[in-house]
């Protein structure tokens, strides 16, 4: 009679217990490159999400700057200086908005004496002209 880890039943333990081995390490392996595939997407992620963060604050500085741009614009369009008109005292006052809104005003002396004055806005569809 052969020893013990000679028989067929040790035999078939060691087979058993080296397919356990390769199964264990199989799933260790599927393991970890589940986890490396996790690890990459949500690095991926997160790099995709700074790009778009990047690309909104880009896009609102442009904004930004048009914005500015079109209020400097308009800011430049309204008349320096009040016209001196005898018998009237003539004060303006604007406030610009946040946003570009459209709104103007200005003076013109006509040649029989009258002073036109004219301005509009864009809230709305009013806009008025004054002759006085």
């Amino acid at each position: 009679m052969p020893p013990w880890w000679r028989t067929k039943w040790a035999y078939g333990s060691y087979a058993f217990l080296l397919l356990c081995s390769l199964y264990g390490i199989r799933k260790f392996e599927m393991n970890r490159q589940a986890q490396k595939t996790q690890v990459r997407e949500s690095d991926l992620r997160a790099r995709a999400a700074e790009a778009e963060k990047r690309a909104l604050q880009a896009e609102n500085e442009r904004q930004t700057k048009e914005l500015e741009d079109a209020r400097q614009l308009q800011l430049s369009m309204l008349p320096r200086d009040v016209p001196d008109f005898p018998g009237y005292d003539i004060a303006v006052y604007m406030k610009t908005a946040t946003e570009v809104g459209g709104d103007y005003y200005d003076f013109s002396g006509a040649p029989d004496g009258a002073l036109n004055i004219g301005f509009g806005t864009r809230r709305g569809t009013e806009c008025r002209q004054g002759r006085s």
